[in-house]
């Protein structure tokens, strides 16, 4: 565990053992998000291919989104049409 100062900018330095552990490139950028009330940094690789399903919803998503999503991959060819 470390702490870290936040400037007054609201920028901060993720130690170097976080970043080498977690694949953290300078220059980088990581995702910050909430879950269950904590605030939780992501790491986003450089190659956007390898961020496919970070983020997976923990509770069901909604009708509405759910058919966008099927759309969404009909036009990449992942869905059969039925």
């Amino acid at each position: 565990m470390s702490i870290v100062k936040v400037n007054p900018k609201g920028q901060l330095v993720i130690p170097i053992e976080y970043r080498k552990k977690y694949g953290i490139e300078s220059p980088g950028k990581v995702l910050f998000t909430e879950r269950d009330g904590y605030l939780v940094v992501l790491p986003i690789p450089n190659d956007p291919l390898d961020a496919r399903g970070m983020l997976k919803p923990k509770k069901p998503l909604d009708i509405s989104h759910a058919e966008y999503k099927k759309e969404e991959l009909k036009l990449e060819g992942e869905v059969d049409e039925k």
